[in-house]
């Protein structure tokens, strides 16, 4: 059986880098989010104020195998979501800034 790898912090940088930009644009993304990042995390926190499972729900669309990993659901809110709509086990990883590089 294969995962499905999920990416709560993927859908939201797709959803906000998708919207304003030309496929040009798009291209260069990463970039994009390094100048704009103040104005990303605004609209990110707007987005959750709203509908705190908007991301998640994001995420979740492209889960088209039985099992998942969602590898970044870092808010508690994050984690309420998933809980509450989906049978989970939950593995908390802790790991020094030097092992993740």
């Amino acid at each position: 059986m294969t995962a499905r790898l999920c990416s709560v912090t993927k859908a939201r940088r797709l959803r906000v880098c998708a919207a304003p930009l030309t496929a040009s644009q798009r291209a260069v993304c990463q970039g994009y989010k390094e100048t704009y990042r103040k104005d990303m995390i605004r609209w990110g926190e707007e987005k959750r104020a709203l509908d705190s499972g908007y991301f998640c729900r994001l995420a979740a669309e492209d889960a088209d195998r039985p099992v998942w990993l969602v590898c970044d659901a870092r808010r508690p809110t994050d984690m309420e979501y998933f809980q509450r709509l989906y049978r989970c086990t939950t593995v908390r990883v802790v790991a020094s800034e030097g092992v993740r590089r």
